[in-house]
């Protein structure tokens, strides 16, 4: 990964090591555990209304699952490892961001050829992928992908639909389709949208991420920009507006929110209090904390059974992007080769391909050795592209399925019959103790944008509280 982070701070008045309260034991309004995009925002925004606040994050640099390195034919264009892309319509609070810090965003490159490699090994060259398909298959998969959103109110997930809570994508597909290609195809598409096995996600948890997209043209539409000079360094620019109030290499151990303040000991036994929490990270990760009071049943069982996303990104980097010389667009859906997706992403005047492994065989090949996965993957583009191509110049990977700080990527999901513990909304606020992350989102759920906009909300929330409390504090006579 790339080591030019922003530099390790710390707060002026340091807590004791002893991990234990005492007179210098530092008090904020509020801290924010993690310094991906939910945490960003939600610590912006709690700045800007005044709030002392302190952002905690594990490792030793900020972003999360979101991370840029440098190509290796110009150090000024960026390749993102992780989470990439901007939509064309829909996604306000990153492009704002964009703007706010003038990032150029590049579009998906799609002109020439799509190559489709068929579940009978045949490969197809058309003018659109979706264009190898029959007009029975295509109009199957849509009637399925548009029943999800059907069952799922953003505030009441179940809305009578009890009967479909213990289903899992893979059981509804196949109880609402009509062809065998049509199912097959929808369940190749949600794999790739839920980088997941489709037999352990549940039912609302598609239901409810489509909702949060709100029509099938965004979800079309979600990669359609890019930025060249990495949203992990927009990320950073971002974070380095308040750098003063970060703490980078501070994984947070226990949290005791028995009583106010709030007491958050550190693993190296720093000790801080604030009045309100923000859990800023991956839900599966939650189980690494210890609470006092422990959270709630029906959150514990939550975190338990949390279907992590499993997904390898390999980025390939060449000279130039010879694809585009012999007619190919870049594009390539493969769901039964070693590679199950490629993309265009070229930077600058080099040649990128970002290529995706997803579902049940990602964990395996992110086990394996760089170099196999790159002789695999060589492979894989010469048998799509043709073998008359360039050498490829770098490869770029970062395993975030053995990423002790992620354990998975993109996203993570409530599996089968985990919405009915939730009646009233996924994740509620756990007394001062609050939850961020794009796993929370009632927009964009599994997007850099809804992680966005999940900060924003509980930064909005804890506003109020801290509104409503000075509301009832006895007034001053003068």
């Amino acid at each position: 990964l790339n080591p030019d982070f922003l530099p390790r701070t710390r707060c002026s008045a340091r807590g004791p090591q002893a991990g234990r309260m005492s007179a210098s034991t530092p008090m904020f309004d509020v801290i924010v555990v993690g310094g991906g995009p939910a945490g960003l925002r939600a610590m912006d925004r709690l700045l800007q209304a005044g709030c002392s606040v302190r952002l905690l994050e594990a490792r030793d640099r900020v972003g999360g699952r979101v991370c840029s390195e440098a190509t290796a034919a110009d150090p000024d264009s960026y390749v993102d490892l992780g989470a990439q892309w901007l939509a064309e319509t829909g996604q306000d609070a990153l492009a704002e961001l964009a703007e706010r810090f003038q990032y150029e965003t590049t579009k998906t490159f799609k002109s020439g050829n799509d190559v489709v490699w068929t579940a009978s090994g045949d490969k197809q060259v058309v003018d659109d992928a979706n264009g190898a398909l029959s007009f029975w298959t295509k109009l199957d998969m849509l009637y399925i992908i548009m029943r999800f959103p059907q069952f799922a109110d953003m505030d009441r997930p179940l809305r009578g639909n009890e009967a479909f809570e213990d289903m899992s994508v893979s059981d509804f597909v196949d109880q609402v389709g009509w062809t065998q290609s049509g199912k097959a195809l929808a369940l190749d598409t949600m794999q790739g949208a839920f980088c997941a096995d489709t037999n352990t996600v549940g039912v609302f948890s598609a239901a409810y991420s489509s909702r949060s997209l709100g029509s099938m043209a965004a979800f079309s539409g979600a990669d359609c920009y890019y930025f060249q000079a990495g949203l992990g360094n927009l990320l950073k620019d971002y974070a380095g507006t308040f750098a003063e109030h970060i703490q980078l290499s501070t994984e947070v151990k226990t949290i005791d929110h028995s009583s106010s303040p709030v007491v958050i000991t550190t693993v190296s036994g720093e000790v801080f209090t604030a009045k309100q929490v923000v859990m800023a990270f991956p839900p599966q990760l939650l189980n690494r904390v210890e609470f006092t009071p422990p959270l709630a049943n029906e959150l514990q069982r939550s975190i338990d059974a949390q279907v992590l996303g499993q997904v390898v990104k390999l980025i390939a980097e060449y000279e130039t992007p010879w694809w585009r010389e012999k007619g190919f667009s870049g594009s390539v859906r493969s769901p039964n080769k070693f590679v199950h997706e490629v993309a265009d992403v070229s930077s600058g005047t080099a040649g990128v391909l970002a290529a995706f492994i997803t579902g049940p065989a990602a964990p395996a090949a992110a086990a394996l050795p760089v170099e196999e996965l790159q002789r695999q993957f060589e492979e894989f583009v010469h048998e799509t592209f043709g073998s008359d191509g360039e050498p490829l110049k770098k490869l770029h990977f970062h395993n975030w399925i053995g990423d002790q700080h992620t354990l998975g990527a993109y996203a993570s999901w409530p599996g089968v019959g985990i919405w009915k513990l939730h009646p009233n909304g996924y994740f509620h606020t756990e007394g001062p103790v609050h939850f961020a992350g794009t796993e929370y989102a009632k927009k964009w759920m599994g997007y850099i944008e809804g992680a966005l906009q999940s900060g924003g909300e509980v930064a909005e929330r804890i506003q109020k509280i801290f509104e409503a409390t000075a509301a009832q504090e006895p007034k001053q006579v003068v």
